[in-house]
């Protein structure tokens, strides 16, 4: 056997940080930031819109 097999468990995890650093990273990461700033919006809009209900019920 190679004497290789020593720096395998070294060059797969270089190997998976190589991949975790490309451009579709990147790509998926906008996403996911993009997802999250909506549901933080929708979030937002429907504590707005619950307020309104309440101020709109007090003046009826």
């Amino acid at each position: 056997m190679s004497d290789n097999y020593r720096f395998y468990a070294d060059k797969v995890a270089e190997s998976r940080s190589h991949k975790d650093n490309g451009p579709l990273a990147d790509q998926l990461r906008d996403i996911l930031e993009t997802v999250r700033w909506c549901e933080g919006m929708w979030v937002l809009e429907d504590r707005m819109n619950q307020a309104l209900d309440l101020d709109r019920r007090r003046d009826a």
